[in-house]
């Protein structure tokens, strides 16, 4: 090993031996080839140690180098490492000791020494500079030939498309060098990034020369490769390939197929050849390109008809076809080609524009099974009437598996439609179907004359008899509904024999009841006929105690499900979901949505719905943005009727103009879908909330008329009328109500608590003599009429129930004519009518004490109302923890308190109770801190009054102004909360301030609709634009802003201390003439402390101090100077 050191030492006998010792280690170095090994794993190892040390020995002795010489222990990690640090220690030891004063062993060299020493010796740091600047042998010029494997090789997992394709521009010279499959590669590598990136233009014409401009140098590097191989060659087919999949990048169909015609079809596997033609289909969807993705299915029809038009056999089954076995990867293979199908092409009536009439009928059953198959039934609806406008029917089976489709999503107007289109017939298809429909539209008449005729030409399925008794549950009818399945089941001679499914259809009747007890004891009776619970009956009893606002009951039966190893299905959490949404809880909402999604289940139209529903219930309208904007783009759902009525209600709750509301509402009869009673419930209430009862006349009226049509699937709902009917009563025309009124029960239709609610709204706000004992009788009739039953009270929402409806609108009258007993009376009324009290209703005692200062028995009674809270934020989640909910629930009720303590001075008693809501973790809105401020500032605390407003009234002012950031159109989730911190999102509002931000929101929609008008590439149907202005632009959520009181009095403390007065804190026990008269000096004091304190506050809180001057200014201007003296210098805080 030593023979090249010793020619390197002789090489270099001109040279110190410094040099020759470092060379000669160099060469040793790379002599051992650079290894690294640890001693302690490798055997080896330890004996590669042993030769460096000889190595060594040897130089040492060779070079005469003395013993003395330090030594370094061998690194048992990097031997090349090692050897570097050996010289550069030998270099420096030598050269060392060369100097004045080189070290020894009392005292060691350090680094700070050496460099010392070189700069008292001159001469010997240019010697030893000049050794190491010896230039080392010029390198011979790179080889691009072996240069060029490493340089591709490195960019194999690059997604750079400029670095990919630079460096194979600088590689040409040595691509000889490179293997085929490093090459090919390269090639996807560059198709998969741009693929990728191809969404980032907005402009087609710019998209369109980005994919030429990489289809182009995909092909040159594929032209290349076809120089190095042959035509049998393995690669030759991956080629093919993989320029079929660039030409389909670029959309040239023709381009596609010459390529796949020229693969070698007896060279080349099936599975090899079907996954070819996938990842063409594959490209087309990456690129959107719906039009060039049916073209290539309808001209290489050959391929894939087999797969296309197989029919499985639950298909089979379902259109009453005989069974047919069909092979497994052919079914594989037309449930990818669907998918790929459903997520590109978007809007299928465009897309087949192009496709010439005589190829219509394949392409379009095509996507119409397509479509049914993966949940948008709707688009294959509109795909199927167009085909019909164009002169191409789909044929009857399709038609029919549209309306099982639709059915299916709950789309029953569409449905019916669909089905009344069909030719009617006798067969067994056309009946199950119409069977199918009338069980879900709650018709029990239709659905036994079609269950009769179906029986006499078929056997009914399993599905059929479900149907037939869905039509009676989802009616209402309990009775009937046991009576049905004891006569397909329990009567003697009975053919058919149970399932889950039709034991379950009894449990859902009482479920949509809410009668959680009817629905324990056909439970028992389930398990006393040996049926095992699946994850339905599970589910059942989660509905009924969510249809009673049973919230931690329902959750309970979710732990229950999970525990007895039953899997929830979306159907489960939405239900779940449609609870929470009524509680008004969003966060929670999330959470539960979140561990639905991690457990493995798919999210579908209504489960995605119910998520969007609890933001809107808590309106939280930047959630409604996010999730409707994961619905469309994401998880590409198709627009539907029921979404279209969730986003009405979102507008109509945040105060849209009426007008607005209109032109929304032309967008939709602009599209094929038709609006239902939910969409005219909405609509009569917005033109009822605007004033314009001639609107929502005209749009009653029109519902009415199509409420006549059994395929509108419309009907005169109780929401519609008491709609109307609220809008007459703020109108103050009190007669056409009653007429609103009368004619729902002339219609047999049931009023509810909100009826009753808006009506005693109408007495209680009158100034009227004796309308409130009006609003009292009117409870004593409704109480007579329908006290014994169950069909008039409604679901809770947010802890507010139907007995509250009743009684709490009276409270509150009473509370506000100043009458504590009467509302105290009401309350027991309540109770022995089995109402429960709520935080609102004791809020309105707590209030009623406090207007006629009776601050003994508002403190006798806040106990109740803040334990009545904390236990109304509780909730149990699935997972067993425990979290607070609504914890804005006693936000009013803590103003009222704090406004009558600090009245009273008690105000040591406000800081105890504003440190037991922080302990409880409750939430505070804006007027808890305005209240805070006024109480601080009758306490004779001005510094403290200025801090709550600068740190927290106006910081969280400006943090909501700060809100307005840019719109993610593509959210890869639908969660907001999780997203962001509590201290950057607004939690959702009251429902305090919800009447006021409705007005002050009728003002900024218009401004939303010139922003709109001003928005650059805003699609034309985008249904949420206007939202997403909204939410930036509305001031309303919690209404963080300080309270005209608040900037009133703090005027007021700025001027007296401009005047030389400190503030005292507020006594009502102690009259101004027993205030002591104060000498010249403690005046002066009083004069210099003022001063100070005034300078303090405008240095210490300045956006508090400039909000003030600018209300000052803003006064000064409207008021003259006697009034502004009345109002500010002659006013008692």
């Amino acid at each position: 090993m030593l023979e090249p050191v010793a020619a390197a030492l002789s090489s270099h006998a001109s040279t110190s031996k410094i040099h020759a010792f470092v060379t000669a280690l160099s060469m040793v170095k790379r002599s051992h080839g650079h290894q690294v090994r640890t001693l302690s794993s490798d055997p080896k190892g330890k004996g590669k140690a042993r030769e460096c040390e000889e190595d060594e020995e040897e130089l040492r002795r060779r070079l005469g180098l003395d013993e003395g010489v330090d030594k370094i222990e061998p690194d048992p990690i990097d031997y090349a490492h090692h050897w570097s640090i050996v010289a550069a220690r030998e270099l420096f030891h030598r050269s060392a000791s060369l100097l004045e004063d080189p070290p020894t062993k009392e005292r060691p060299w350090s680094v700070q020494a050496f460099w010392q020493q070189y700069l008292k010796a001159p001469s010997i740091l240019s010697g030893f500079f000049s050794i190491l600047r010896k230039p080392p042998p010029s390198p011979d010029p790179p080889d691009p030939r072996a240069h060029a494997p490493h340089v591709l090789e490195g960019q194999l997992q690059s997604s750079n498309m400029d670095s990919i394709w630079e460096a194979y521009e600088q590689s040409r010279g040595g691509l000889e060098e490179v293997s085929i499959g490093v090459i090919l590669s390269l090639a996807e590598q560059l198709l998969v990034s741009a693929s990728f990136q191809d969404g980032q233009w907005a402009q087609e014409e710019n998209r369109l020369a980005w994919r030429a401009l990489w289809t182009k140098r995909i092909e040159s590097i594929l032209e290349y490769v076809d120089t190095r191989i042959h035509d049998t060659s393995h690669f030759a087919t991956q080629r093919l390939f993989l320029l079929a999949r660039a030409h389909a990048f670029a959309g040239d169909v023709d381009s596609v197929n010459e390529c796949l015609q020229r693969i070698p079809r007896h060279r080349t596997d099936s599975q090899q050849l079907t996954n070819g033609y996938l990842d063409v289909l594959n490209q087309f969807a990456r690129s959107d390109d719906a039009a060039s993705m049916l073209q290539f299915i309808n001209e290489n029809w050959d391929f894939f008809k087999p797969a296309l038009t197989a029919m499985d056999f639950n298909l089979r089954r379902l259109l009453r076809l005989p069974s047919e076995f069909c092979p497994k990867p052919i079914l594989d293979l037309q449930l990818t080609v669907y998918q790929l199908l459903t997520r590109c092409v978007r809007r299928p009536v465009e897309a087949v524009q192009t496709i010439k009439d005589s190829q219509l009928l394949q392409v379009g059953e095509v996507l119409i099974r397509a479509f049914c198959k993966l949940g948008r039934a709707q688009s294959a609806n509109s795909l199927a009437e167009a085909m019909c406008e164009r002169g191409v029917r789909p044929s009857r089976l399709l038609r029919l598996l549209i309306v099982r489709s639709l059915v299916k999503e709950d789309s029953i107007a569409v449905a019916k439609r669909a089905f009344l289109a069909v030719k009617e017939g006798n067969d067994a298809a056309y009946l199950a179907i119409g069977l199918h429909i009338f069980g879900h539209d709650g018709d029990p008449e239709q659905a036994q004359e079609f269950f009769d005729r179906l029986c006499k030409v078929a056997t009914p399925t399993d599905m059929d008899l479900s149907s037939l008794l869905h039509a009676y549950a989802s009616g209402g009818l309990v009775t009937e509904t046991h009576e049905v399945f004891r006569r397909l089941f329990d009567e003697e001679g009975a053919v058919y024999r149970p399932s889950n499914v039709h034991y379950n259809e009894v449990l859902y009747v009482h479920a949509r009841a809410g009668d959680v007890e009817g629905l324990e004891d056909w439970v028992q009776y389930m398990g006393e006929k040996g049926v095992v619970p699946d994850v339905y009956t599970f589910s059942m009893s989660l509905q009924a105690f969510a249809e009673r606002g049973d919230l931690e009951a329902a959750l309970d039966v979710l732990a229950k499900m999970k525990k007895s190893g039953v899997r929830p299905n979306a159907g489960t959490y939405t239900m779940v979901l449609t609870a929470l949404s009524r509680r008004g809880d969003p966060v929670t909402a999330e959470r539960v949505y979140k561990d639905a999604v991690s457990s493995g289940i798919k999210p579908n139209r209504r489960m995605v719905s119910a998520l969007m529903t609890a933001h809107v219930q808590a309106s939280s309208w930047r959630g409604v943005v996010r999730v409707f904007d994961y619905m469309v783009s994401t998880l590409r759902f198709d627009p539907s009727i029921e979404m279209y009525n969730i986003l009405l209600k979102a507008y109509v709750a945040i105060g849209v103009a009426f007008a607005q509301i209109m032109r929304l509402y032309s967008q939709l009869t602009n599209t094929n879908l038709r609006p239902d009673r939910y969409t005219y419930a909405l609509l009569i209430q917005a033109a009822a909330d605007s004033g314009n009862m001639y609107m929502a006349n005209k749009l009653f009226d029109e519902m009415e008329a199509k409420a006549e049509l059994w395929e509108e699937h419309i009907e005169v709902t109780v929401h519609s009328m008491t709609a109307l009917m609220t809008g007459w009563l703020r109108n103050g025309s009190r007669k056409r109500a009653k007429v609103v009124y009368e004619s729902m029960i002339e219609r047999g239709i049931q009023p509810t608590s909100i009826t009753f609610l808006e009506i005693l709204r109408s007495y209680t706000s009158s100034s009227q003599e004796g309308s409130i004992e009006l609003a009292e009788s009117f409870i004593q009739e409704v109480l007579t009429e329908y006290g014994h039953e169950d069909n008039w009270k409604v679901a809770p929402f947010r802890g507010v129930g139907s007995m509250d409806h009743l009684f709490a609108p009276v409270m509150w009258g009473y509370s506000r004519r100043r009458r504590p007993e009467d509302v105290e009376r009401m309350l027991e009324v309540m109770v022995e009518r089995g109402g429960t009290p709520s935080v609102g209703v004791l809020t309105a005692l707590l209030d009623a004490h406090r207007r006629v200062g009776n601050i003994d028995a508002c403190v006798a009674l806040w106990p109740h109302v803040f334990s009545t809270g904390v236990q109304a934020t509780k909730v149990r989640l699935p997972d067993g923890t425990e979290r607070r909910v609504q914890t804005d629930i006693l936000c009013p009720a803590l103003s009222i308190y704090i406004h009558a303590l600090s009245s009273a001075a008690r105000h040591q008693a406000v800081a105890r109770v504003w440190k037991s809501f922080q302990e409880a973790g409750l939430m505070f809105n804006s007027a808890n801190y305005n209240h805070l401020v006024l109480s601080l500032i009758r306490a004779g605390e001005p510094e403290r009054a200025f801090q709550v407003l600068d740190q927290v009234i106006l910081q969280h002012q400006r943090r909501y102004q700060m809100l307005a950031r840019q719109r993610d159109l593509v959210p890869e989730r639908p969660e907001i909360f999780e997203e962001q911190s509590d201290s950057s999102m607004p939690p959702p509002k009251s429902k305090k301030n919800q009447l006021t931000e409705k007005q002050i929101n009728k003002y900024f929609s218009d401004r939303a609709e010139v922003y709109t008008n001003k928005g650059a590439l805003v699609a034309d149907d985008d249904l949420i634009y206007p939202m997403h202005i909204l939410s930036q632009v509305s001031p309303g959520w919690n209404y963080w802003a300080p309270h005209r009181s608040v900037t009133s009095a703090l005027l007021v403390v700025i001027l007296r201390l401009r005047d030389g007065l400190m503030l005292e804190a507020l006594n009502p026990g102690k009259a101004g003439s027993e205030l002591p008269l104060r000498t010249e000096e403690e005046m002066a004091e009083e004069r210099e402390q003022s001063t100070f304190l005034l300078s303090s506050l405008e240095e210490q809180y300045p956006e508090a101090w400039a909000a003030l001057a600018a209300w000052e200014d803003k006064e000064r201007h409207k008021l003259d100077t006697d009034q502004f003296n009345e109002k500010y210098y002659e006013s008692v805080l």
